[in-house]
């Protein structure tokens, strides 16, 4: 069975993600809308957000990625909606997304809204 696209909306709030999402759930091939870093954010609980944000995070992050990449395991087309910041704290996150997707059909794709719209 062949892997799944994945394709990583990357972007600030507001930026026309969510947007995307719903317009590209309207192609024949269909794609699934599983994975939001806020969605991720809310399965560690606030105590262990209050106690290390970064490090519960990340570890909540970590899991987003392995659910694409289970979808994608399965032949299934996935959207990620989320932010990538460059913070010192995330770059061992960063090593471990590039182990992760390594050989799975990844795009990233950066979003944006210029301020002048």
């Amino acid at each position: 069975m062949d892997k799944g696209k994945i394709i990583f909306l990357n972007g600030v709030t507001s930026s026309g993600k969510t947007s995307i999402v719903e317009a590209m759930q309207n192609y024949s091939d269909p794609f699934f809308y599983v994975v939001a870093n806020d969605l991720f954010e809310n399965t560690i609980g606030d105590k262990h957000l209050q106690t290390d944000y970064w490090k519960y995070l990340s570890e909540a992050i970590i899991m987003m990625y392995h659910t694409a990449k289970l979808f994608s395991d399965h032949g299934k087309n996935v959207l990620i909606d989320g932010i990538l910041v460059e913070r010192p704290e995330l770059k061992p996150h960063y090593d471990k997304v590039q182990d992760i997707f390594d050989g799975y059909p990844l795009d990233i794709i950066e979003v944006y809204c210029p301020l002048d719209l």
